[in-house]
């Protein structure tokens, strides 16, 4: 019997920005398109709008121009953040871009 890896975004919704799993009980990724090449930083933000985790994307970029950000549960002093909703904000061609995660316990 043959295995093939598959990439996890061929059943997700393929609209710009859009984390992986969501809702997710741990680590998710999103992928997006972002002007330049260059490094970026992206925030995760708390349903109060408090920065919980800084990221820095690295520079470049993957075919069709896109980024690709891991967000590991974890807050800036890696503690696994408490279950709730949180805020990806990204920088991306169009302007500032923020997505709803909502983090299951």
């Amino acid at each position: 019997m043959d295995v093939v890896a598959s990439d996890p975004w061929a059943n997700a919704d393929q609209s710009p920005l859009t984390p992986y799993p969501n809702p997710t009980p741990g680590p998710v990724t999103v992928r997006w398109s972002a002007p330049g090449s260059g490094a970026l930083s992206a925030l995760v933000l708390d349903a109060s709008g408090r920065c919980v985790r800084r990221l820095t994307v690295a520079g470049g970029a993957m075919a069709g121009g896109l980024r690709q950000l891991a967000w590991d549960g974890r807050d800036s002093q890696g503690r696994t953040v408490p279950p709730g909703v949180y805020f990806l904000r990204l920088p991306a061609s169009e302007g500032l871009r923020i997505r709803p995660l909502r983090v299951l316990p």
